[in-house]
């Protein structure tokens, strides 16, 4: 095992990787020696010589299983490359270690949605999984987090704490050279930076809601306590895509809404939300015309 990524694992571990797909899975597995690590892409082109014949998964698996085995029994330090997003996928791997003292660990490459699915246009047509079946497994990855332990992982760590290389305790080294992550670092400091200035832009505009009294408001103040109301919305937003890697509700579209469970109007990308339900806004909203940042 490579002691730069992870140092705190256990010799005596089964890592087991949880993601949809294009999560990063497999760049992650690739921190560690090929040897010690179950493919399950790899496994299925040992079996028919394609690594995207779905129709090969029964065998494939069948396989990881037989290899899992004879590697615990050993006592060997392994991953599982897979998407495991189901506790019917993980549970003979956590018995195979629990049957050979071996240490379950489990891995969460919790890397946003929307970026798995992008992820998916680059590949092969006989490696893309389909939109909704990525949504489908964000989805299951995200409902099994509460059960991990009751099934009998004995630690849980998220793929951000992996990597130590970087003072921000992201895993961004994994999966990007040096150079791109100075770069993506940029970006981020550029829109931090951005949001900044739209908070201090709303603050010099009147507040009508916190304690200014004016008789009647002129249209020069109303238009700037609109557009301060926006800039200061734009500027949680775009912190809180930052902080948490995920789009707001009210920005997401509509697949990325049907994705996540909320609903919306059927045919009305302009529903701003139904009253009794969690109905969200499904259209970004727009910046005003005029003093824009």
């Amino acid at each position: 095992m490579t002691a730069l990524y992870y140092p705190q694992m256990p010799e005596n571990s089964l890592v087991v990787l949880i993601g949809p797909a294009g999560a990063g899975k497999s760049t992650i597995a690739r921190t560690w020696p090929a040897s010690q690590v179950l493919s399950l892409d790899a496994l299925r082109e040992v079996v028919s010589d394609d690594a995207g014949d779905q129709d090969a998964t029964g065998d494939a698996v069948a396989a990881l299983h037989l290899l899992l085995e004879a590697r615990m029994r050993r006592h060997l330090f392994t991953v599982v490359d897979a998407t495991n997003v189901t506790r019917a996928a993980r549970e003979p791997l956590v018995a195979a270690a629990k049957r050979h003292n071996m240490l379950p660990i489990a891995v969460m490459v919790a890397t946003p949605v929307t970026v798995c699915v992008q992820r998916q246009g680059p590949r092969p047509a006989n490696r893309t999984v389909p939109e909704a079946m990525v949504f489908k497994q964000h989805q299951d990855m995200v409902g099994s987090q509460p059960t991990l332990t009751a099934e009998g992982f004995r630690e849980i760590v998220f793929s951000d704490d992996l990597d130590r290389r970087l003072p921000t305790g992201n895993a961004l080294a994994l999966v990007t050279p040096m150079a791109e992550v100075d770069r993506l670092r940029q970006h981020i400091t550029t829109l931090t930076t951005l949001a900044e200035r739209w908070e201090q832009m709303a603050q010099g505009a009147p507040d009508f809601g916190d304690g200014l009294f004016v008789d009647e408001a002129t249209p020069a103040q109303t238009g700037q306590h609109e557009r301060a109301t926006t800039y200061r919305k734009s500027a949680t937003d775009l912190l809180d895509v930052l902080r948490t890697g995920r789009v707001p509700h009210d920005l997401m579209t509509d697949a990325e809404l049907d994705g996540t469970g909320n609903t919306h109007a059927a045919g009305d990308s302009d529903n701003p939300g139904l009253a009794g339900t969690d109905a969200v806004p499904a259209r970004p909203y727009a910046l005003p015309d005029g003093d824009r940042p």
